[in-house]
This record gives structure tokens, sequence and C-alpha cells, in this order.
């Protein structure tokens, strides 16, 4: 579970650490990004919806190898729509199927880990969380490096496809699947009405599923923006190059590190509402000085 979780946090920064040497590239304007990193989202969104079925068809596991191995083959793709030719589609619709493989695998790995969870009786969310967010300070650390030596967006992306694909593959051999963590702890049967789409769609009419979910948009929201634009917002903003930038997205991802290996002794000793009501409130904080303070110290 610790390498699925890391390998997601090294592709995504991997790709994002290169965004302003994609646009350079590409020669691309700031809706032209825009439109490049929509199709990751699209692509999100549409794994998201099929997660849940795929889940219950196939089972976490093989969902996880399978959707990494796309992921990673989109990857590759985009890598070389944004490099050699260059190609604006190419790269976008890499990016798509990169986007919905990876947002399958990140319900997947997250369905196991609840499930861990769960047995155990108390929270380990954050260190899984913690694991993805060190994945991305190898991938942004990578990626200035890559920058700083001038290696090209399609040889980076090709190599970091290939690990992915190998170490997922490696990785899933040895995990448990859902069911089988569970084996011991008291579930819940699920009726055939659960298992149908049906069924899985009515849990959204619970008011405090929407809520939840609300909670979840905003946050992700927040990150999605903080992973797609933070290195170009330094480059073309703070006018540093473009290691820099990686750099700074390197200190960001650093700092969720932080906060997520010590999200579990802050769940335990203060519970769930409280920590999310203060790291909401210091996330808007730190937010709101990154867009509005023009020194690019306190930005960082």
């Amino acid at each position: 579970m610790f390498v699925v979780f890391s390998l997601c946090g090294l592709a995504m920064a991997s790709w994002v650490s290169r965004v302003p040497a994609v646009r350079d590239s590409l020669h691309a304007s700031t809706l032209q990004m825009a439109l490049l990193i929509f199709g990751i989202a699209a692509g999100s969104i549409i794994g998201l919806v099929a997660s849940s079925h795929l889940i219950a068809r196939f089972g976490a596991r093989l969902t996880i190898a399978s959707c990494l191995t796309i992921g990673a083959i989109g990857f590759a793709a985009a890598g070389i729509g944004a490099s050699v030719g260059p190609s604006f589609p190419l790269a976008f619709v890499g990016l798509a199927v990169f986007g919905a493989a990876f947002g399958i695998s990140d319900v997947s790995m997250n369905v196991i880990g609840a499930a861990n969870e769960r047995v155990l009786g108390r929270s380990i969310m954050p260190i899984f969380h913690a694991f993805f967010s060190i994945g991305t300070m190898v991938g942004a650390a990578l990626g200035a490096l890559a920058e700083f030596i001038h290696l090209p967006i399609a040889v980076h992306t090709g190599v970091v496809s290939v690990f992915i694909a190998v170490a997922a593959i490696t990785a899933v051999r040895f995990m448990q699947s859902e069911h089988t963590v569970e084996d011991d702890a008291e579930v819940v049967p699920d009726d055939d009405h659960s298992k149908s789409w049906r069924g899985r769609l009515s849990i959204w009419r619970d008011p405090r599923t929407l809520i939840i979910g609300l909670i979840v948009l905003g946050m992700a929201f927040t990150e999605g923006s903080a992973n797609d634009w933070l290195a170009l917002a330094m480059v073309d903003g703070h006018s540093v190059s473009n290691v820099t930038g990686a750099i700074v997205f390197g200190v960001f991802v650093s700092a969720m590190t932080i906060g997520r290996l010590a999200g579990v002794k802050l769940l335990d000793r203060f519970g769930r509402v409280p920590v999310l009501r203060w790291s909401a409130a210091l996330a808007a904080f730190g937010l709101v000085i990154f867009i509005f303070v023009p020194n690019q110290w306190i930005a960082i």
C-alpha cells in the first residue's frame, strides 16, 4: 500500500514539476495550458464516476494494477506530445487517460486503506497519504533535476512511466484485497441493491454525504489548483527559473507530508471535526498570502 500511494504521488509531481517546460515546449498561452490541465481533471472525473463499478466488478487490487499501468502509458504519451512534434492533442489525450486511470487508482487504494483502518481501529489513512506526499517530494526533486540538466520531457516521462508500471504490478502482488483485510472484522454483507448502479448512486440522497462531498470538493479544488499551477505561478508571477519553480513545488509537497504525518496524532487527540476546521482555516490563510503578497520568500 505504501508503494502504491508513493507511485501515484511520484507520477503527479513528475508532471507538475515540468509544467513550465511543457508550456515553453508547446508555446502555449495561459488559456491553452488551462485546457491541457483540464484534460487531467476531466479524466479524473470520469475515473471517479466509474471507480465504484470497476472495484465492485474486478476488486481493488486488479483495478489498481491495471489502471496504474494504463495511466503510465497515458503519462508517457503526454510527454511525447508535449515535446516531440510537439502535439497538443496527443498531450491532451495522454493527460486525460492519465487522469482517468489515476483517479480510479486513487479510489481503489483508499478503499483498501480504509479497510485496513477499520480493522486496526485507529487512524492510519494519514500515513498512507503521507507516503503519497513522499512520492510527490521525490517526483518534485527529480523534476527539478531534470530541469537542471535539461532532460527532454519525453525521456523524463518515459522513464517514470516504465518505473511506475513495473513497480505497481510488483507491489500489487503483495497486497491483500479489501475483502481479505476485513475477513476477521464485522462486515455487513452487501445486498444486490447496494451492488447495482442505482444502489451506489442512492447514497447521494443522504444530506450528510452531500456535505462531506462538498468539503472534499473544496479541499480537492484548493490542492488541485496548487498542484496544477504552483510551479507556473512562481515562474510567471515571481520571475523565477523553471528549476526554482519545481523546487518551490517540492517545498509545498514537503509541507503536506509533514501535515499528513502529524495528522495521525492530531486526529487521535483532537478528533476529526476540530482538525478539519483548523486545517481548512490554515490552508485558506496560506492561500491568501501566496496570492496577494508580492514577496517571493513570504509567498514560499
